[in-house]
């Protein structure tokens, strides 16, 4: 029967075109017969080359020091799928979808900061009164889990802090870094602010206070926020990710924006932004998901032209996301889902659609690492420790598979967007089913073995 295979394959010549030009976007599996001889094998492989499209198209799966092709992976539309199913060499042909699902199983950080308690609060199980949780549910590292990143751009970190204690961090020095002598694994004390760039960190992959548990930190370090530290930071981290191929596995996370709102900026302010663009739209092109922190003045009255007060996100990088950029913009809440007072969060440009990307999380009174103890920890308020807090549950996500590596930032922040909170607003969500576990008795804040200790003073950082 197999004889008149060559015959076959001239008949379907003439119905190859009319095939191709139906449009398909169905991935397939195929296997040939076990122990077909190599000629047929190779008229079936130029079968399934035109019907896919050309050799460059498709996979062949081959062992090992052997020529036998074990399988194609195609893309056919249906008159190319019945062909091949009435195809005499043809065993079988299976759509390519997912048959295996990774082994998930969830753990608990008991008596967690209530921000932590609140990403994973799921819908319909719980009481209003964010209160009455009292753990943070996430993911179990498993033999399946995969390395994620999340890259933080800023001044550095206080690494010594047992926030950081056996966790994966990398230091990434920007070149004006490098020349100031500010390569070195410390936060700089340049800012009116210090301590902001530890405790953002600390909310995205601390051991007590961060959303991820397990993603690798790269702290990319400036050594201030000034015009040369920010124009070559984007182009770093772009740099570093295409060459380790971290491109598809990892977050980043900015929590500062300009002085000035964009449509008060100087002709010559805008052109030295618009470099920095230029940068950051490497990375979004290839579909990192960027998130950066909303502004915190909106309550502030409304920049020149406009009427009333600065609710609408109106500085760079974020601003950019209204006129197109896709990158994912966050918002703060209080615990319990509202907005709060201070948190910019509407889109620059009402007609765009940036109102996809903007997502809310909390980030008021959040607990976060010292940049000047090992032991103690601090409590601030803002969309800058938002930011961060979306940026490790989204690695955390992408080390699992939830998220996956061909994803868009679009998909990301429709599938984290979460779920409605007390009529406030729809915050970001970790999908982890499970409401709590029990508590063991007399444990605060344990993640390693050591108690966290908490403080009070509290305060509100303006990126």
């Amino acid at each position: 029967m197999l004889s008149f295979l060559p015959r076959f394959a001239i008949f379907v010549s003439f119905v190859i075109s009319i095939i191709h030009v139906a449009a398909s976007n169905v991935e397939y599996i195929i296997y040939p017969k076990e122990d077909l001889p190599l000629r047929l094998v190779s008229d079936l492989a130029s079968l399934i080359e035109r019907l896919g499209g050309g050799k460059n198209r498709i996979y062949a799966s081959t062992r090992p020091n052997r020529e036998m092709i074990e399988y194609w992976v195609v893309t056919l539309n249906e008159q190319g799928v019945e062909l091949l199913r009435n195809t005499p060499s043809v065993d079988f042909i299976l759509p390519n979808r997912q048959l295996v699902e990774p082994f998930v199983d969830y753990t608990a950080q008991y008596m967690a900061p209530q921000e932590l308690v609140a990403l994973s609060q799921p819908p319909g199980w719980s009481p209003g009164d964010i209160s009455h949780w009292e753990n943070y549910v996430y993911r179990s590292r498993t033999d399946l889990h995969k390395e994620s990143f999340v890259y933080h751009a800023e001044i550095g970190i206080n690494q010594d802090h047992e926030d950081f204690r056996h966790r994966r961090i990398h230091w990434l020095y920007t070149g004006y870094a490098r020349k100031t002598g500010n390569a070195v694994p410390t936060e700089s004390r340049f800012s009116s602010r210090p301590g902001h760039s530890t405790c953002t960190a600390s909310k995205a992959v601390g051991n007590v206070n961060g959303a991820s548990k397990f993603a690798t930190l790269v702290v990319v370090k400036m050594p201030d926020l000034s015009l040369a530290s920010i124009g070559e930071v984007f182009s770093t981290i772009a740099d570093d990710m295409k060459f380790y191929r971290r491109t598809r596995k990892s977050v980043v996370t900015v929590s500062w924006g300009s002085r000035t709102p964009i449509d008060e900026m100087s002709p010559t302010e805008g052109q030295f932004w618009n470099k920095i663009k230029r940068h950051l739209q490497e990375l979004t092109d290839a579909d990192v998901p960027c998130i950066f922190a909303a502004g915190d003045a909106a309550e502030k009255p409304a920049s020149r032209g406009r009427q009333g007060k600065r609710t609408f996100v109106d500085t760079l990088p974020a601003a950019w996301v209204s006129s197109g950029m896709r990158a994912l913009i966050a918002s703060s809440t209080n615990n319990n889902g509202e907005r709060w007072k201070n948190s910019q969060y509407d889109t620059y440009n009402p007609r765009s659609q940036g109102k996809g990307f903007n997502i809310f999380a909390p980030g008021v009174n959040v607990q976060c690492a010292s940049y000047d103890s090992r032991w103690a920890y601090q409590n601030r308020t803002g969309t800058s420790f938002s930011a961060p807090l979306a940026a490790g549950m989204v690695a955390d996500m992408m080390g699992h598979d939830e998220i996956r590596e061909d994803w868009t930032p679009e998909h990301i922040a429709s599938y984290i967007r979460g779920w409605k909170r007390n009529g406030g607003e729809y915050v970001i969500w970790n999908h982890c089913e499970k409401p709590w576990t029990p508590p063991p008795p007399y444990l605060l804040n344990i993640v390693d073995g050591r108690e966290g200790n908490r403080t009070n003073n509290a305060s509100s950082d303006m990126f």
